[in-house]
């Protein structure tokens, strides 16, 4: 017979222990790999947020024009003649109408799908030639809303 000595091979504890610290090893890069793609979507969407901002901002610097906004009131004014609409002011700030301010529906942003804005703005000076525009980007994340906030001085362009 032969000792146990000469025998070659593991222990069955020497096979749990490697198990053990296999398993270890394998769940710290599954959870790093999670925390990953957690990361990488959340910057995802705010690196679209901020694409979105962007797009909004320049469309608003645009058509903030001295004569586009004279035009605007002579087609709003002749819009509300033709409904019937008494005693309708048209001003700057309606020029933007199409950006709501808060508390109006979130409209959606072009080219980003799921993607919410709000706009406020409010006059920096007397005339009206320089805006404060706050927007409000929207997402869903989990069902639960996901907002960042920008800021950024407009200026009226002459035409």
């Amino acid at each position: 017979m032969r000792s146990r000595e000469g025998r070659g091979g593991f222990s069955l504890l020497e096979i749990l222990v490697a198990l053990s610290v296999m398993v270890v090893g394998m769940t710290s890069i599954l959870v790093l790999f999670a925390v990953g793609v957690t990361t990488h979507k959340r910057s995802v969407d705010q690196m679209n947020a901020a694409l979105a901002a962007e797009s909004i901002f320049s469309e608003i610097e645009a058509n903030y024009t001295v004569l586009r906004i004279s035009q605007w009131k002579k087609t709003e004014a002749q819009k509300s003649r033709k409904k019937g609409w008494k005693g309708r002011s048209v001003d700057e700030k309606n020029y933007l109408k199409d950006v709501p301010e808060k508390g109006a529906d979130e409209p959606k942003v072009p080219d980003f799908p799921g993607y919410r804005y709000r706009m406020a703005y409010s006059r920096l000076d007397p005339d009206g030639n320089a805006v404060l525009a706050e927007l409000t980007i929207v997402w869903q994340k989990g069902g639960d809303p996901v907002s960042e906030s920008y800021a950024k001085v407009i200026f009226k362009k002459p035409f």
